[in-house]
């Protein structure tokens, strides 16, 4: 399982949204290096400039290619709370499998979600799902967690009546302090959940992101929705 070249606690100390900026990096490149250092140079551009921090050395040099190599995030934050979601639902029954989550999962983003302009998310069929799926297995987790902080986050917001903005869904789940906690626990149910019928697990312990030193927090699952299950009803295996 390949480790974060650095930890929980050497973030931690140095600010607590280190933590999730550092995380989220892998979690939009999972397989791409390059990518996941320029995404990194300007998030420790931003924190030291706002924290007074001393720079790390060499880092002017990776902020200026960092800033002509502007990227799109919207397509890689989409597979990863598809793939996040199909994780979650996986654990939440007993009786799921990969294949049903992901039939369940293209449902709910056909018929639940969609972009600010109104258009389908592009998550809509079973295909499109398990390519997310594949794409962002190895962070999986984290996005799960991402999803759950989010979704807490959203869901005070509307009891309280105050305005859901991104600033504040920002702090509810990167700059959590139980963020990599609940993206730990994550990976150690995912890791020890086997399929139905067969010897691999939901996530593979070799292959999934994580970070050293970080704690684990208990986990409940609600269950499925009402909803959930009326959708599940109609799969039909092929």
């Amino acid at each position: 399982m390949p480790a974060m070249d650095k930890g929980y606690e050497e973030l931690a100390s140095v600010t607590p949204p280190l933590v999730g900026g550092y995380a989220l990096g892998h979690m939009l490149h999972p397989g791409d290096d390059e990518a996941r250092v320029r995404f990194r140079t300007r998030l420790l551009a931003t924190l030291y400039s706002e924290a007074n921090l001393p720079p790390e050395p060499d880092l002017l040099r990776r902020i200026v290619q960092a800033l002509y190599s502007p990227e799109d995030h919207y397509e890689k934050v989409l597979a990863g709370c598809v793939a996040g979601d199909v994780l979650l639902s996986v654990l939440s029954s007993d009786d799921m499998g990969v294949k049903e989550a992901i039939f369940l999962v293209s449902e709910l983003y056909l018929r639940y979600f969609r972009r600010p302009n109104g258009e389908a998310m592009g998550a809509t069929s079973e295909r499109s799902v398990h390519r997310f799926w594949l794409e962002m297995r190895s962070v999986a987790h984290w996005w799960a967690a991402y999803l759950v902080l989010l979704r807490k986050y959203e869901d005070d917001t509307a009891a309280s009546g105050h305005l859901c903005t991104g600033y504040g869904a920002i702090n509810a789940t990167f700059c959590n302090s139980n963020f990599a906690a609940i993206a730990n626990s994550f990976l150690t149910l995912a890791t020890s959940r086997r399929l139905t019928r067969r010897t691999e697990t939901l996530l593979d312990r070799e292959s999934c992101w994580f970070m050293t030193d970080a704690p684990t927090i208990p986990l409940m699952s609600g269950g499925l929705s009402e909803t959930e299950r009326s959708i599940l009803a109609q799969y039909r295996p092929r």
